[in-house]
């Protein structure tokens, strides 16, 4: 397991939502893979975390699946669900925009990335390997349509779970059992082999 950059026990001063964590992913695999005899490799994120392994495996081939609960699209978009505050985007496009566009672009100044780089639905666009996503009907801090929207761009093997009435990073407390038969079955499959 890991902390991303500026979270539990890991250094540095900012996250930068997969920009530089993707990199940092590829470090641990690469410590890993010297240390272990590893035949298999999958990533398992929530929230943040999902949207960084999902970045990490477009670079990370050594990664051959994912399951991600609640990753963002985009960063541009779920600033509009964070600048809606957690109540519509529509407020963090519209009303809120001003607020939105700068926390944005002071993000990216601050971290020395790009925005519109920063981008989970673009990642599985580039390298087709097998996810799971999982998302809360009633999550309103990342809601299903970013799930959605890179279920919609994947390439690979691709499941969409939708947990009916799961919040925010909460599936696996309201669906215990089904979670975990669901990833397990899932990992099982696409990485069974040699």
């Amino acid at each position: 397991m890991m902390d991303a950059r500026a979270h539990g026990k890991s250094g540095g001063d900012m996250a930068t939502y997969g920009w530089k964590e993707r990199y940092d992913t590829v470090a641990i695999t690469n410590a890993l893979c010297f240390q272990e005899s590893v035949r298999h490799l999958g990533a398992l994120g929530v929230s943040m975390g999902a949207a960084i392994a999902l970045q990490s495996a477009a670079v990370e081939p050594r990664i051959e699946a994912v399951v991600a609960e609640d990753p963002f699209a985009n960063l541009r978009e779920v600033s509009y669900d964070y600048g809606g505050l957690h109540f519509s985007p529509f407020l963090g496009k519209t009303l809120f925009r001003p607020a939105t566009i700068y926390a944005v672009s002071g993000l990216s100044k601050a971290g020395g990335f790009p925005p519109d780089d920063v981008s989970p639905e673009k990642a599985v666009a580039a390298r087709p390997f097998p996810v799971l996503l999982i998302c809360g009907t009633r999550d309103h801090t990342i809601p299903c349509r970013h799930a959605e929207a890179i279920y919609s761009a994947a390439h690979g093997r691709k499941e969409l779970w939708v947990v009916d009435g799961a919040e925010h990073a909460s599936a696996l407390g309201r669906s215990p059992a089904e979670y975990e038969n669901r990833v397990i079955h899932f990992l099982e499959s696409v990485l069974s082999g040699p």
